[in-house]
């Protein structure tokens, strides 16, 4: 919770990723969210598997879209 209190409060890009998505049936990680989603904010967390890859390409999009959206601070003024 904290975590999410301090990137939330510097306006950092944050993003929740599960991993061993696939040890869980639909049924159960939609029910583990809900839990979840009762104490953190998680909007769409990025459900991943290395052992199959589902997610992969989805974390991907997430990442680029997080570096993308942090802006880069002004250079510092010449003298």
């Amino acid at each position: 919770v904290m975590i999410y209190e301090t990137f939330a409060r510097l306006g950092l890009p944050l993003s929740t990723v599960f991993t061993k998505a696939d040890k869980l049936s639909n049924n159960k990680i939609n029910a583990r969210l809900s839990a979840i989603r009762k104490t953190i904010p998680i909007e769409d967390p990025v459900l991943f598997s290395s052992l199959n890859g589902d997610g992969k390409a989805a974390l991907g999009v997430r990442i680029f879209e997080m570096l993308h959206a942090v802006q880069k601070p002004p250079a510092p003024a010449s003298l």
